[in-house]
């Protein structure tokens, strides 16, 4: 497993600026496979059930939280994606001009969108 900081598996304590200990939780970096293990999954099924988690888990070494966690970002993306498409649309209706947009996602996705009337 690769993190981006790291003292080890559950993060490191360290001094804040009162001089108690603080704890700092650890963001994991996935690689190719195990993105592409997930990405073709969540094709398949946007919700798998535990059995398919479990699978996911032993097919890509990640924790089950980590599957579930990345599960629901991604179906919180695609619903951002949804409601941008529709206003969009709904803008479309209303102006009646051509326009080209772009919108770059955090996953590094772009969508670019020309429309002409």
């Amino acid at each position: 497993m690769i993190f981006k900081v790291s003292d080890n598996q559950y993060g490191r304590s360290h001094p804040s600026d009162s001089g108690a200990f603080c704890f700092i939780n650890l963001r994991q970096v996935l690689n190719e496979k195990q993105l592409h293990t997930l990405r073709t999954c969540y094709g398949a099924n946007p919700r798998p059930d535990a059995l398919m988690k479990e699978q996911l888990v032993e097919m890509t070494g990640l924790s089950p939280r980590v599957i579930r966690v990345w599960f629901q970002n991604k179906r919180c993306k695609d619903k951002k994606r949804s409601i941008l498409m529709k206003q969009m649309q709904q803008q479309q209706e209303k102006v009646r001009v051509p326009f080209s947009y772009n919108y770059l996602f955090a996953d590094n996705t772009m969508l670019f969108v020309t429309i002409l009337l």
